[in-house]
């Protein structure tokens, strides 16, 4: 939650500033501007300028709650733009990993904080908080300007929550909660 108290909401205009001014403006997301390795066994990295779900969800949460504090359409315009990087493909340069369900052939979605491939790691804080700021999307002003946006992240929003509801107990150990 925002406030206009000095020196937050000063702070949240200017991450806003670099937000908007470091969008990637061909698919909404914020490229991540460094080599990602993860161990040296696997070799699995990820090369400059790949997009965080993570990231991706922080930024709309707080792109809306501006738009919503102080009604500045560039707030909204940079969230709405952003909200499209959920449709895309890891394999295309976007968020979006899709694993089939062998027993009935349901496609899951499920965003990835580290985009890797051909193998994803189905991070699971970085999917969660991707889908935050889908809820702040849909639940701020932001939602109210924008039928064809709204539509399009409540449908990714509830596709999610079937992912999240289909997997969240893969995740469970019974005594601690796995990463990925």
């Amino acid at each position: 939650s925002l406030s206009s108290q000095e020196p937050n909401f000063e702070f949240a205009k200017l991450a806003a500033k670099y937000l908007i001014n470091s969008q990637n403006k061909s698919n909404g997301g914020w490229p991540i501007q460094v080599t990602r390795k993860f161990d040296a066994l696997s070799k699995l990295y990820l090369k400059p300028m790949w997009h965080s779900a993570m990231a991706q969800g922080h930024a709309i949460s707080l792109l809306c709650r501006l738009y919503t504090h102080t009604k500045d359409n560039k707030y909204l315009e940079a969230a709405e733009k952003a909200v499209d990087l959920y449709e895309k493909s890891v394999e295309d340069g976007g968020i979006k990993a899709t694993f089939f369900m062998n027993f009935n052939q349901s496609k899951i979605i499920w965003f990835e904080e580290y985009p890797t491939r051909p193998n994803h790691l189905f991070v699971l804080n970085g999917f969660i908080y991707s889908l935050f700021g889908l809820v702040d999307f849909i639940t701020s002003d932001c939602s109210t300007k924008s039928d064809l946006k709204f539509n399009q992240s409540k449908k990714i929003l509830l596709q999610s929550l079937n992912s999240l509801k289909t997997f969240i107990n893969f995740f469970d150990t019974g005594t601690r909660t796995l990463y990925d």
